[in-house]
């Protein structure tokens, strides 16, 4: 979790500053390009995708921008300003757009979903391949309630649909190298269900 924070770091701030580019035109601040960034991911990831185009990627930064009184600028030119100077979205081709790589699109998500306070319908979705990370990488930013929560519920779907049981173990089990503290309970029941898929 750390790598990509300073990865964001580094290619909201620091790659402008050492390619020597000012800060003429739209001026957007590490956090403000991340709140707009995780608007975009989480859209993409709740919709099942890893592309749009622009008009709708303008239409998502409408509203988030409307709570941005200090960022002057339209959604149209802040797009183009996260394309051309971010380093976290690209055009593959004309009129698509992408995060540079999954994992910061389930990073930022990630991010949004919890606090957007969507624990629910990350558990919901979890027997997904897709939302495997973005679980994970939840955890990773969720606070230790929120995280035993997670595990909890993760473990809970696992005992009764048997269809999605090993994979939902499997998934709670991993969560631990993401959650900054679980409570020892937890643990216990993480290990009795991955001996239990032992047998």
């Amino acid at each position: 979790m750390s790598l990509y924070e300073a990865a964001l770091t580094m290619l909201l701030v620091r790659r402008d500053a050492e390619r020597g580019i000012g800060t003429a035109g739209v001026r957007i601040s590490e956090r403000q390009s991340v709140q707009l960034l995780q608007a975009l991911a989480y859209w993409l990831i709740r919709n099942g995708r890893s592309q749009t185009d622009p008009a709708t990627a303008v239409r998502l930064l409408v509203p988030v921008l409307a709570a941005m009184p200090t960022l002057l600028g339209d959604a149209e030119q802040v797009l183009r300003h996260l394309l051309e100077r971010c380093g976290l979205l690209r055009e593959p081709a004309a009129d698509r757009l992408e995060f540079i790589h999954r994992t910061f699109q389930d990073y930022l998500g990630a991010r949004a979903a919890v606090e957007a306070e969507d624990i629910s319908l990350l558990v919901t979705n979890a027997h997904e391949e897709q939302w495997h990370n973005v679980v994970k990488m939840a955890i990773g930013h969720a606070r230790p309630r929120e995280c035993v929560y997670m595990v909890r519920a993760l473990v809970a779907r696992g005992d009764h649909e048997e269809l999605h049981r090993k994979q939902l173990h499997k998934l709670a089990s991993s969560c631990v190298e993401y959650a900054t503290e679980l409570a020892p309970e937890v643990l216990t029941m993480l290990q009795q269900r991955m001996r239990d898929q032992d047998l």
